[in-house]
């Protein structure tokens, strides 16, 4: 069991703004251009996700954004690339739905389709899911965020999106500190992953995981790696997909897509690993691995 560390919301917030207002502050702030101020204040969402349509931009400065619901944000692009944005700076995010059916589970921030998404000095955690989850060809940059007390991964990456973490620390979180899985890039640069129950890092699928100048530590399941960077077989790639035009053709299209068949890629450039009840590093099956300048205690 791995130890759990105490960790304080980044602001104070004395006055409640109800729904209504909240979303009505919204809608004028997509509609003007002009971010919206919301420091000083808490929200509770139980209607629903905040949700942006075709081109639309929302940027959020400060306040504290919570509630039982599917997803605080959910961000969803198109097939015609009319990306939308969404900006929060200095804001806090209490995800707070616990959900029995694992279908269900989602995230304080759900980003998918062609989408971008910015996240700046944010204090973020999920009781009942991810705290950002991104799917299908988005592109997330989180910096100097916290992020901690996750049911689940604190940042995952999934189907050929791509991720910039930095200098953000991820503390107690339920399953991975970071996962990137099926074509898609996660980058992660001076950051601070810390007692992940199961594994701080996993990459598989045919994913590009790089981490940097990163601390790992108190990693608490025994039976797992810290960081686990999973290939397929010869075997595997041979009968999934026969030869080399197939593999290529593949990871330029999901649709029809074989990830498990693909080869994954690690970097991993002075990081320190220490502490963990498991083995700190598992390069397993065909991986393409650069692993330099660490220090694995």
């Amino acid at each position: 069991m791995s130890q759990q560390v105490e960790t304080e919301p980044m602001a104070t917030v004395t006055k409640i703004m109800t729904e209504d207002d909240f979303l009505d502050d919204v809608r004028k702030s997509i509609d003007s251009r002009i971010p919206l101020d919301l420091s000083g204040y808490t929200v509770t969402l139980t209607k629903g996700a905040i949700r942006l349509r075709g081109t639309e931009q929302l940027e959020i400065h400060g306040g504290i954004i919570e509630g039982p619901i599917h997803s605080l944000f959910q961000i969803d692009g198109d097939k015609k690339l009319n990306p939308r944005r969404l900006t929060l700076r200095n804001s806090t995010l209490r995800h707070t739905k616990v959900h029995e059916d694992s279908r269900q589970i989602g995230a304080a921030i759900f980003a998918m389709g062609s989408c971008v998404v910015v996240l700046e000095n944010c204090d973020i955690s999920s009781k009942g899911g991810f705290a950002i989850w991104g799917k299908h060809r988005c592109h997330i940059t989180v910096d100097n965020c916290q992020i901690h007390d996750v049911a689940r991964t604190a940042v995952a990456c999934f189907n050929e999106c791509h991720v910039i973490v930095r200098n953000t620390t991820m503390v107690n979180v339920g399953i991975h500190g970071v996962c990137g899985r099926a074509v898609s890039v996660m980058e992660i640069f001076h950051c601070t992953m810390q007692h992940c129950a199961t594994r701080a890092v996993m990459v598989y699928e045919g994913a590009q995981l790089t981490l940097e100048d990163c601390v790992i530590s108190g990693t608490g399941d025994p039976t797992t790696p810290t960081i686990h960077a999973q290939g397929p077989s010869e075997t595997d790639s041979k009968e999934s997909h026969g030869d080399e035009k197939k593999i290529e053709a593949a990871t330029t299209k999901s649709k029809g897509a074989n990830f498990k068949a693909m080869i994954p890629t690690l970097v991993m450039r002075r990081c320190k690993v220490q502490n963990s009840a498991g083995t700190s590093l598992l390069i397993e099956g065909q991986v393409e691995a650069e692993i330099s300048q660490n220090e694995i205690i």
